[in-house]
């Protein structure tokens, strides 16, 4: 039984625009869905192999979406919107990053521009390797 019927493409977009890879949006939303799991049920209900199971549930236990409990280990999704939040942060950072940067590439454009209309031979860059 498919509880998505269709919409797991955009609910996949949704997560990995977030940072998670595929494997791990496929992980998150399927314990937010359920609940409290065991690694093999988590498998079973979000496609993800179960050779891969443990690495991906790892890797949201360290990015702070999934707490770990127990013996035999039972994975919990942890506040997701916390997780959300500190994502809209880093967007945002890097967003002010690009504006700073690429107003600054700008100028250096501005400025050199005349310089190469100038000259006929001229290099922008040295090359990363020399020829022998």
């Amino acid at each position: 039984m498919y509880l998505l019927n269709g919409s797991q493409g955009k609910i996949l977009r949704s997560m990995m625009s977030c940072g998670l890879n595929e494997y791990e949006s496929k992980v998150c939303f399927t314990l937010l869905v359920t609940g409290r799991s065991k690694a093999v049920d988590a498998s079973r209900r979000s496609g993800v192999p179960q050779s891969k199971i443990y690495f991906v549930l790892e890797s949201l236990e360290d990015r702070g979406l999934v707490k770990v409990d127990g013996t035999p280990k039972w994975y919990t999704p942890t506040d997701f919107s916390k997780f959300l939040r500190r994502a809209i942060r880093s967007k945002e950072s890097e967003i002010a990053s690009i504006r700073k940067f690429g107003g600054e590439v700008e100028k250096l454009v501005a400025t050199m521009r005349p310089l190469a209309v100038s000259y006929r031979r001229y290099r922008i860059f040295e090359p990363k390797y020399r020829r022998r």
